[in-house]
């Protein structure tokens, strides 16, 4: 049997159509992102839904990057406010070194919080980087 188009090599039907793609239905990428972080802020452990918000901002760059009408700034501004947000909740200081007490620096972050910590600050400065090579970064505040 050859497969074809819509059939793989063991005859099962693909998931998705040949036609359609992902990356251009812009609006439906919008929705799956928002779906992603309503499960995410759902979760009960803040070290996975932090971690899980940082994926959903590195899929939304992703899809900013690769021209998504509806992944725009103001978008990725809130992603990266309600990050910094949910940072500030567990006693880590913001991005800018601002929003937790002089102790609260100081105090060692548990060893997972940590690694997310590194994580996001990892994804801030690519966006810093960005902001020197392409002008479409230069909205996105940090």
């Amino acid at each position: 049997m050859v497969p074809n188009s819509s059939t793989s090599s063991f005859g099962v039907s693909n998931i998705v159509s040949p036609h359609i793609s992902l990356k251009k239905d812009h609006k439906r990428v919008l929705e799956c992102l928002q779906k992603a972080l309503r499960i995410a802020d759902s979760i009960l452990d803040v070290n996975v839904s932090l971690e899980l918000f940082i994926e959903i901002l590195n899929q939304s760059l992703y899809y900013f990057i690769h021209g998504n009408e509806m992944i725009n700034s103001k978008y990725l501004n809130g992603l990266i406010e309600l990050i910094s947000n949910n940072f500030k909740t567990v006693g880590v200081p913001d991005h800018n070194g601002e929003g937790a007490e002089a102790g609260d620096k100081k105090k060692k972050l548990d060893a997972v919080l940590e690694v997310t910590w590194k994580h996001f600050q990892r994804t801030l400065n690519y966006i810093m980087e960005q902001q020197t090579n392409d002008s479409r970064f230069a909205v996105i505040a940090i």
